[in-house]
């Protein structure tokens, strides 16, 4: 490959799962991206290895004659101190707790690092590149086994004093409610997220007298998990234990929205994750309740719109923060 000379960043989207890694010039134009396993198990130490290698690669891949690599921006899957560049427990990462993250890529790297939550680094790579594009105020809400989120004030993502806001998904939506994974209650993610509704059918199910359900016996035929997909085929048939469990997520993640809308006046809320795929039966009626309930003032220019990047989302926004931070 053979790219123009220029300044280039590269951005790596670092999961529980896979690591993402994408270099682009500075005028955002992406030259190159490849997926590299993260193979978490092996410890911190290997995982930050695999990071800089795959930042090598690409500038080589790229002609490293021809690239100059000025920054490199890095979204991680859970809290850590943007400021310090330290990582908290990170859930999907064993072993990152207290490891000075930022400064391990410095040194590997010789180019300064911009750190910051995945789920923040995504909102801010659909505001620059996808479905925010061309708005300076965006929410996004990214819906999967969890709930995250991020928030877009003036063209710039909103961090809070360490780096640790826009936890969309632990705001209260109901005092004293279900629990959530965080060990908190009322979370928006307790009724929103695809973990918690899987739970809250299994719950269900539990019931001698669900067993003749139809929710129950699509469950079965899919191997005894009553996953986010097995309750939208059962809802789709009329099963009333599947239709009770959406309401509750839709009514709840309608209300999350409005808290965000009436809080951030956002010109559009952006949704992502894995529950995108039941849009229909869950987000889009989520939504048109939301916008149902905010105030007219918020009300009037909103739009709804769902993420376009795909696997390149947070990688994306990483090389963005990275801009934002280190070269601006």
């Amino acid at each position: 490959m053979t790219v123009a000379p220029g300044k280039y960043v590269a951005g790596i989207d670092v999961g529980g799962t896979k690591i993402r890694v994408v270099l682009v010039r500075d005028d955002g134009e992406r030259v190159a991206a490849r997926t590299w396993d993260t193979d978490a198990e092996r410890g911190p130490e290997a995982v930050l290895v695999t990071m800089a290698e795959g930042v090598r690669a690409l500038v080589h891949e790229a002609a490293l004659a021809a690239v100059t690599l000025v920054a490199v921006g890095a979204g991680v899957a859970g809290p850590l101190n943007t400021q310090t560049g330290v990582a908290g427990p990170l859930p999907n990462l064993p072993g990152w707790e207290g490891l000075p993250v930022r400064a391990r890529l410095e040194a590997a790297l010789g180019v300064p690092v911009a750190l910051g939550n995945d789920a923040n680094v995504a909102a801010l790579g659909e505001q620059r590149y996808g479905a925010g594009r061309g708005v300076a105020h965006m929410v996004m809400i990214t819906l999967g086994t969890g709930v995250g989120g991020g928030v877009i004030v003036d063209g710039r993502l909103l961090e809070g004093a360490v780096g640790a806001g826009g936890e969309i998904g632990h705001m209260v939506v109901s005092v004293d409610g279900a629990p959530c994974m965080c060990g908190r209650r009322g979370c928006l993610e307790a009724y929103a997220g695809g973990a918690s509704m899987q739970r809250a059918a299994s719950a269900l199910l539990a019931d001698p007298s669900n067993a003749g359900t139809i929710l129950a016996a699509m469950t079965k035929q899919a191997g005894g998990e009553p996953s986010p997909r097995v309750l939208e085929a059962a809802a789709a048939q009329g099963d009333a234990l599947a239709l009770g469990i959406f309401e509750l997520a839709t009514a709840h993640l309608a209300a999350g929205i409005v808290s965000v809308v009436h809080l951030f006046n956002p010109q559009v809320v952006v949704f992502g994750g894995g529950l995108v795929a039941l849009r229909h039966r869950f987000i889009d009626a989520a939504a048109e309740r939301a916008r149902a309930g905010v105030f007219p003032l918020h009300a009037d220019g909103l739009r709804f719109a769902y993420a376009e990047l795909g696997e390149d989302m947070g990688a994306l926004g990483a090389t963005a923060l990275a801009m934002d931070r280190l070269l601006l």
